[in-house]
């Protein structure tokens, strides 16, 4: 498991949308992969799942989640 920083400051933030998100565990597996040797947490704020980190994420971070089938993609939100 990833060490904290050495000064606690998670400073990088991305924001996944919760209507996007159905199975809140399998996002955080495949978090744990994305992110290997990464330290980050997850939080839900405001209607959102937002992911916190001590160093920059994938800038795709998003597309990665959708493609591994554990965040929706907007065609499958238009179904709704």
């Amino acid at each position: 498991m990833p060490e904290p920083p050495s000064d606690g400051i998670l400073s990088y933030f991305y924001t996944l949308p919760m209507e996007y998100i159905d199975d809140k565990v399998k996002v955080k597996q495949e978090l744990d992969k994305i992110y290997k040797d990464i330290f980050f947490q997850v939080e839900e704020i405001s209607g959102n799942f937002v992911v916190k980190s001590g160093k920059p994420g994938p800038a795709n971070l998003m597309a990665q989640l959708q493609k591994a089938g554990v965040m929706k993609k907007d065609s499958d939100l238009k179904k709704d």
